[in-house]
């Protein structure tokens, strides 16, 4: 879609690399419980990708899903992290439901031209 939003996506993907892998004081001291923001960390990735790519929305899919998954196992080569298997199945539902909403947002956005 347009430059900014392929910004946006790229940028929250680098920032959530690094807070993965990056040392555990690093993570959010959100008043949610930890599972809620990683899921809503990977809907709005899923989001702002399907946003970005919309001719391309299966790989967005499989590429996020790849990076969720890679990046759970890549914690245990870290010593002060590990690896959750409830973890990383968050982290999927997540891609699964932003890339599914960009779809729906894709979608009424179509039907809102064609209405013009």
């Amino acid at each position: 879609m347009s430059f900014a939003h392929k910004c946006l996506a790229f940028g929250l993907g680098a920032v959530i690399i690094y807070l993965t892998l990056g040392p555990v004081g690093l993570r959010s001291a959100s008043p949610f419980p930890a599972q809620i923001d990683r899921m809503g960390a990977y809907i709005v990735l899923g989001l702002l990708f399907a946003i970005a790519y919309p001719r391309r929305l299966l790989w967005v899919m499989l590429v996020l899903l790849a990076m969720a998954v890679g990046l759970e196992w890549a914690q245990n080569l870290r010593p002060d992290r590990h690896a959750e298997v409830a973890d990383m199945i968050v982290k999927c539902v997540g891609v699964v439901l932003g890339v599914a909403g960009g779809w729906a947002a894709l979608q009424l956005q179509k039907r809102a031209s064609l209405r013009r």
